[in-house]
């Protein structure tokens, strides 16, 4: 397929994920699964291979959403990994033209995301500096990719200010991963052509790793470290089908230690957290798949990809949808072409199961979309003084399977606020109700669970209040 149908994920998608709200990533988790049903038309043929083990790794992946507890909460964000896999098959073979049209549309992106970086370091001076990846770590994995690819097109000039970027966004990982992977290329280069003077570049490298760790902030590294064992927590207790895509965001909560002093919606470790939602056979056909398309690399592109890989071995990057496809497609790329590949199945079958994929998406997005119409409609209703208006729409979009815990909440603290003015024990009841549903669907919202111990404190039911489920630990 020509690169040109891949630059909305490549040059668009980097710029716009600090606005991805769930209108704009459905239409990317829509077109996203259209290209690879017209892929499949246009080819006529696929790979037996890598589909066969990526469809392994969606189905169980889509298995571990359909059986979580945090379902509603989490089954809109599993297009974004969907979305993903379509464009690691559709980017595969890409033609010498291909790659110098998806490396323009990057740079593109670069010079973009670049821009915005510097006018926040500079005008606004901003102490941290994320650009529209709302995130400086998130921002410096961004640039892990972009980096080589502006070195290997020989624009020097993007990549001064690339490396003038990554030095203002002051990610510690980034810059162990940037260290980490020139150490993995020197070391390449020494077996294959016994260049002593990697010897040299390998020392170096440890000396610059040793004073990187030397300023480190150990305290990051605590946090992540409780983070990692949420996570094994998680996988230890659902190791086949884990919990759902996204769902580490919800349950975290519950596995976390007492002493733990800061939450995350990440665990800062890609591998980790990919294995506890998508479970450990998911994340072996994923991670086999994607070692698969690495080790047939070139140069410089394995390089990014190596470092982009190190990276999320401490912080999120690949859990943002904008990086993620941004990464599936240079790594699907690196995928052999379809002719040189081990087996071959009909094109029009296939093409008339990802078409049949690609309905099912667009009519999923569906759900979503009314949920966000109605949950504004409540918000404005409650704007102009209308609250019965807003509770009406509030109930609408807690009858629709997406966010349906969210509406509760928000009903529920509608519901207590008037009961806070009127004191009336009606609406205490109400609201009581509204958050007790709230947790039922998402057992682990930790905001719901303090609205209603401060309810059930309200209404003089200290003992409600105190009961060990509401406190957000295990």
């Amino acid at each position: 397929m020509s690169a040109i149908y891949l630059v909305p994920f490549v040059a668009a998608a980097p710029l716009l994920q600090g606005v991805m709200d769930p209108r704009l990533q459905a239409f990317f988790q829509v077109l996203a699964v259209a290209l690879l049903a017209l892929d499949f038309y246009r080819r006529g043929k696929v790979s037996a291979g890598p589909l066969t083990v990526l469809l392994a790794a969606a189905v169980l992946s889509a298995l571990s959403v359909y059986f979580s507890p945090a379902r509603e909460a989490v089954r809109f964000e599993w297009g974004a990994l969907a979305a993903g896999f379509c464009l690691f098959l559709v980017s595969r073979g890409q033609s010498v033209r291909d790659r110098a049209l998806t490396d323009r549309a990057l740079r593109a992106a670069a010079w973009g995301v670049a821009a915005f970086a510097l006018y926040q370091a500079f005008v606004l001076r901003s102490p941290n500096i994320t650009s529209t990846l709302i995130n400086p770590n998130a921002l410096a994995f961004f640039l892990l990719l972009a980096g080589p690819v502006a070195v290997s097109r020989g624009d020097f000039v993007l990549t001064a200010v690339l490396a003038l970027v990554f030095f203002l966004t002051g990610s510690f990982g980034a810059l162990l991963a940037l260290i980490a992977a020139a150490a993995v290329m020197a070391l390449i280069r020494l077996r294959k052509s016994g260049d002593r003077r990697m010897m040299v570049v390998l020392g170096a490298l440890s000396l610059a790793a040793v004073l990187a760790l030397t300023q480190s902030d150990f305290m990051s590294a605590d946090a992540r470290l409780q983070w990692w064992r949420s996570a094994l927590s998680m996988i230890k207790e659902s190791p086949l089908l884990g919990w759902g895509h996204s769902s580490y965001t919800w349950l975290a909560p519950l596995y976390k230690a007492p002493a733990a002093a800061e939450a995350s919606i990440y665990a800062h470790n890609y591998y980790l957290e990919f294995a506890a939602e998508n479970g450990i056979p998911a994340a072996l056909a994923w991670f086999s798949l994607l070692g698969f398309a690495v080790s047939g690399a070139r140069r410089l592109a394995l390089f990014g990809l190596l470092a982009a890989l190190v990276h999320s071995a401490v912080d999120f990057g690949l859990s943002l949808p904008a990086n993620f496809w941004l990464f599936c497609v240079l790594a699907g790329r690196e995928l052999p072409a379809a002719e040189e590949e081990w087996a071959a199945l009909p094109g029009a079958p296939a093409a008339a199961f990802a078409g049949t994929l690609a309905a099912a998406s667009a009519l999923s997005v569906i759900t979503p979309l009314a949920w966000e119409r109605e949950m504004k409609a409540a918000a404005s209703h409650l704007e102009a003084g209308r609250e019965e208006a807003a509770l009406a729409a509030l109930d609408r979009a807690a009858a629709r399977p997406y966010g349906r815990s969210a509406a509760e909440e928000s009903a529920g603290r509608l519901r207590f606020s008037r009961a806070m003015r009127s004191g009336g024990g009606g609406e205490l009841f109400l609201a009581a109700v509204d958050f007790e549903k709230a947790l039922l669907e998402t057992p682990s919202r930790v905001t719901s669970a303090a609205a209603l111990r401060a309810v059930y404190a309200r209404a003089g039911a200290p003992a409600l209040a105190a009961h060990p489920r509401l406190g957000g630990e295990r």
